[in-house]
């Protein structure tokens, strides 16, 4: 059995996805020990053509339907013959080396998971915006949901950063987050209580950002998987999880709610009385939902644009970031 699969889900790559084989393949890493695989969700795009010249070197598993993106993360883990899996972003990168990184380190010491740390690089200024997303001077271990999320928050919940222990990933009913666009992050939470997580210090992931038009935000839908996020850390199997803790993980949700919102409603988000009141349920305690979130969900599309216009420009953005984004409670 071979020690890492490198698992990559994808629903119409296309535009990035090259980028991302290409930061596999172009470093050097033991080929027994690693395998690399593709779930391909019934793409409408020439994702197909784009993995085509790589073939020989991974897996191709098709789906003749889309069958959403949490039971593609799901399978990813399922097809994988591997001890641990690895679910790369189609649209994220490696840094040079970081295979054979994590394969010493699991070689060394069976492991729950393992949460990479990640730089953010900003596609449309062509820079990276941040070289070290957690400020993790060296790697650690930790066990247990509470401990976990203090040195994660929510980073925890980016996808290409997690790597998972195969056999605890298989002892979680994952059937209970199937919709919720973030499976791959409640199946963890259910698991690594009992189990010891080791959190590398070097970004070995690159966060290549602007995916706002792709399956997960199609037509807004981003605001309602944001909802899902803050639902699966309130009540899911996190009993473990000190409040403390919890109280803050929920915070830092709130605060990413006015970005999505803006996004979202210029995608075509459709604010309905159920939406209202899931939000509400949720989100009632924070002044910051009443003062912002609210007032932005209700007001027509076509000033939301303008408002995006505005927001976007550096000094206002950075007034928004500094005195506005901390409205939370």
């Amino acid at each position: 059995m071979k020690k890492l699969t490198i698992a990559i889900p994808t629903y119409n790559g296309s535009r990035t996805i090259k980028t991302t084989l290409e930061s596999i393949f172009n470093q050097q890493f033991p080929s027994d020990d690693v395998e690399v695989i593709i779930c391909e969700n019934a793409s409408t795009d020439n994702t197909l053509e784009i993995i085509k010249p790589f073939l020989s070197k991974l897996t191709l598993y098709k789906n003749d339907v889309n069958i959403g993106g949490d039971k593609n993360f799901e399978m990813c883990v399922n097809k994988s013959q591997s001890e641990y899996v690895w679910i790369l972003g189609d649209d994220d990168c490696l840094k040079y080396g970081a295979i054979s990184y994590v394969i010493d380190k699991i070689k060394l010491k069976d492991y729950g998971c393992l949460f990479v740390n990640f730089s953010l690089y900003d596609v449309k200024q062509k820079k990276e915006v941040q070289k070290k997303f957690l400020p993790l001077k060296e790697d650690i271990i930790v066990k247990g949901v509470t401990d976990f999320l203090k040195n994660t928050n929510v980073a925890a919940n980016f996808l290409s950063s997690v790597i998972h222990n195969k056999k605890n990933f298989e002892s979680v009913d994952t059937t209970k987050f199937y919709g919720t666009s973030f499976l791959q992050f409640g199946v963890l939470l259910d698991y690594i209580e009992n189990n010891e997580t080791l959190l590398i210090a070097e970004p070995l992931v690159v966060n290549m950002g602007d995916s706002s038009d792709r399956e997960f935000n199609a037509g807004g839908v981003s605001v309602k998987i944001l909802n899902n996020l803050y639902a699966i850390v309130k009540n899911a199997k996190t009993k473990f999880l000190e409040e403390s803790e919890r109280k803050k993980i929920q915070s830092l949700i709130q605060k990413m709610l006015k970005y999505r919102i803006l996004s979202a409603k210029r995608l075509g988000l459709k604010v309905d009385k159920k939406l209202l009141s899931d939000l509400t349920t949720n989100f009632k305690s924070y002044p910051g939902f009443w003062l912002i979130d609210l007032p932005l969900l209700t007001t027509p599309n076509f000033l939301i644009n303008i408002l995006y216009k505005i927001y976007r420009v550096p000094g206002i953005n950075s007034f928004f970031v500094k005195y506005i984004y901390n409205i939370s409670k």
